[in-house]
């Protein structure tokens, strides 16, 4: 069966890669159990398949435009799905309100991409993406302000710049994690305090640069400063279930 005519630069699905692509497009969501499954093709499949019958048109170019309705992707610690093929596939992506790319190697490039498609993503994990500059959560942060949860836990490059513009895009954040980046200190944690009203979680668990007097601050703030476990910012995470974990 061939792809001919769909865009998809001449790859052709094979009867598995369906098989695959229907059983993860069942629901809304593509989760942690499905990660082993997925790769360029399935992904491409599985954002097709949400596509709704809805059509919208674009007053100036009246191209026709879906409307998808997946809500949930976890792509973490993903080797099968390229920069590429997320950069290509971002318009069909608009949907999304969480997203997990944890440890999947994404380029500052591919999150600019994403983020200029995702204005309603609610909660977002860069966890482990070593390739991550303050650029990029600088462009995520200022086209996806509605963000409550980000964890960019063990991203090394980022620095106060990106604490800063965390601090005057994210609003609504709740919970943040820079657990392991060296470059956020005091001053990056307290702009992101003092503006960050709803903040509940600051993780700076390892962050060798915020001293214990940051820390007591923002325990007496009722902020906490260590987590207990990755669940705030699980792609599950139920913010309405109850209190967060602290330890």
């Amino acid at each position: 069966l061939s792809n001919q005519g769909m865009g998809t630069g001449g790859a052709r699905w094979t009867p598995n890669v369906i098989k695959r692509s229907r059983s993860l497009s069942r629901n809304s969501q593509v989760s942690e159990g499905d990660v082993g499954l997925m790769d360029d093709s399935v992904l491409q499949l599985s954002a097709d398949s949400q596509m709704s019958g809805m059509r919208l048109f674009d007053s100036e170019n009246t191209s026709a435009v879906y409307k998808s309705s997946l809500k949930k992707l976890d792509l973490r610690f993903c080797k099968g799905v390229r920069n590429y093929s997320m950069q290509r596939l971002a318009p069909k992506l608009a949907s999304l309100v969480v997203l997990d790319l944890a440890g999947g190697l994404r380029t500052d490039i591919t999150i600019a991409k994403l983020a200029q498609h995702m204005c309603g993503l609610k909660r977002l994990s860069l966890a482990w993406t070593s390739n991550l500059t303050d650029f990029g959560v600088s462009e995520i942060v200022q086209k996806c302000r509605d963000i409550e949860a980000l964890d960019l836990t063990y991203c090394t490059q980022i620095e106060d710049t990106s604490m800063f513009a965390i601090a005057h895009h994210l609003d609504s954040l709740t919970a943040l994690s820079v657990a392991y980046c060296a470059g956020v200190t005091d001053i990056g944690v307290r702009e992101v305090t003092s503006r960050c009203t709803s903040l509940k979680i600051l993780n700076v668990a390892k962050c060798l640069r915020v001293s214990d007097r940051s820390r007591k601050n923002m325990e007496k703030a009722g902020i906490t400063s260590k987590c207990d476990s990755f669940e705030p910012f699980s792609i599950h995470f139920d913010p309405n279930a109850g209190p967060l974990n602290k330890r």
